[in-house]
């Protein structure tokens, strides 16, 4: 007798071990006896689309089916073969966690969609290439003749203006003489480098003495010459006595900088990603539209709004003139 009832717990317990998903109900004797397997149920294309579409998570609730990952159903859980897809599904890493269907035969019936997005057709990239390949070619990308020739026609007519104002015998203004465009470039070089090489005032670049011995200045232009070209330097004609003052702030470089983007828009053109970044033009001087910024590093300067890619290049630009500025002034 007790060999027997031994014997049937041990039937028993391999018979809940092979069907783990069984309903068990207890018997007379206070033992439980495992029902019926219920039969799998096979899922076909559609079905399985269905259930891979649908938001909620109830349908997967059910542990009657069982997908394997070649998209069959697996009618005999007990069998080799069903031992061996579960090797495979936990081999490839797939989710066998509540709620979730993550066969390959899922993902081929469903492919994802095609919305419709707008592609970029552009070529970004140089317009136009350089003459050669040095450095002074590529400045010449972006100054320009029509540059050269703005800058050297305000600048003689300011200086006229200066002349003619009755100044100092002694003032450096009475030796001007036509600027050239050879002279101009020298001037801007001069005007650059004077960015790299700092000090307390201009006229220190002319110096003889040990400690201020920039030969590269005093054998390039005349320190004279040099700030005579800085006293006349103009972008914008002067409006006349009988004539009202521009209501734009900015009408004295804005020339200058119509001439920038008709030049950049020609000569580059621009990438798919683009950027608005706001920077601060350092500026310490008098200025009604001049700016104090306390979260900054430098508090006093112009705000600009560019128009810039990712590497830096910058192809439009607009100058905040204040309230009172038409392109984003007011609210």
């Amino acid at each position: 007798m007790k060999r027997s009832v031994s014997q049937g717990t041990s039937r028993r317990e391999n018979n809940l071990t092979m069907n783990p998903v069984d309903d068990e109900t207890p018997g007379p004797s206070g033992l439980s006896a495992s029902k019926k397997k219920q039969p799998r149920k096979t899922l076909r294309e559609d079905e399985i689309r269905a259930l891979a579409m649908d938001s909620s998570d109830d349908n997967f609730l059910s542990p009657s089916f069982v997908i394997d990952s070649d998209g069959s159903d697996s009618g005999e859980s007990d069998s080799e073969s069903g031992g061996e897809s579960c090797a495979t599904e936990a081999a490839r890493g797939t989710k066998t966690a509540r709620g979730s269907v993550t066969s390959e035969a899922v993902r081929a019936a469903d492919p994802p969609v095609n919305r419709n997005t707008l592609s970029f057709v552009g070529s970004p990239g140089l317009n136009k290439l350089p003459s050669g390949s040095t450095a002074k070619d590529y400045f010449s990308l972006v100054f320009t003749n029509e540059f050269y020739d703005l800058v050297i026609r305000e600048t003689e007519r300011n200086a006229e203006c200066i002349f003619l104002g009755n100044p100092s015998p002694r003032a450096r203004i009475t030796d001007w003489r036509p600027l050239t465009r050879e002279e101009l470039e020298v001037w801007l070089g001069l005007l650059f480098h004077m960015g790299t090489v700092r000090t307390n005032r201009i006229s220190d670049y002319w110096k003889k003495s040990i400690f201020f011995s920039f030969r590269l200045f005093r054998q390039s232009m005349a320190r004279d010459r040099f700030l005579g070209i800085l006293q006349a330097l103009h972008l914008a004609k002067n409006a006349d006595e009988n004539e009202p003052v521009p209501s734009d702030r900015l009408y004295k470089v804005r020339p200058l900088m119509n001439c920038f983007h008709r030049t950049m828009a020609s000569c580059v053109s621009p990438g798919r990603e683009l950027r608005i970044d706001e920077s601060m033009l350092l500026w310490r001087g008098r200025l009604n539209f001049r700016h104090y910024m306390q979260g900054k590093m430098h508090k006093h300067g112009i705000k600009m709004y560019m128009l810039c890619e990712p590497a830096g290049l910058v192809h439009r630009m607009i100058v905040y003139a204040g309230s009172g500025d038409s392109d984003v002034g007011g609210r």
